[in-house]
């Protein structure tokens, strides 16, 4: 009776769908599981494009901030070059020539030699000799 049975087409058949449905069900969990993995991955995409979208935005910000920060230096500095004459005219026009210079100036006027300069200043005298004539040129204009 039992061969029967599993011989019988009926049976066969019955077997026949329950394995195809076993099969149909195995793929659907294995195309589930696929899906599964391709959302997180995605999600992780999505993550990774947010925080480069902030760091886009802060890098932007920063750039902004630099751009204003070097018009304004370049405005103050076109200030200053526009003040700087009318400060040395209220100063006399002595602010023009720098302290070494008139320094120079004063020990070369009291007889001093560029030598005599250079050993006093520790210097060399080829620097001491330029910067002696260089006094003798501002004091001349």
């Amino acid at each position: 009776m039992v061969r029967q049975l599993l011989t019988s087409p009926a049976f066969l058949v019955c077997l026949f769908f329950v394995l195809i449905t076993l099969l149909s069900l195995q793929r659907w969990l294995h195309w589930r599981r696929r899906c599964r993995a391709a959302e997180a991955r995605l999600q992780q995409a999505e993550r990774q494009r947010s925080e480069q979208e902030e760091e886009l935005q802060r890098w932007r910000l920063r750039a902004e901030q630099d751009a204003a920060f070097a018009a304004d230096l370049s405005r103050a500095e076109l200030a200053t070059r526009f003040q700087h004459p009318r400060l040395q005219q209220q100063d006399g026009g002595e602010a023009a020539v720098p302290e070494r210079y008139r320094y120079v100036q004063r020990l070369s006027d009291s007889g001093m030699s560029a030598e005599q300069v250079a050993e006093l200043l520790a210097i060399s005298p080829h620097e001491a000799q330029q910067l002696v004539r260089l006094a003798r040129l501002g004091a001349r204009s």
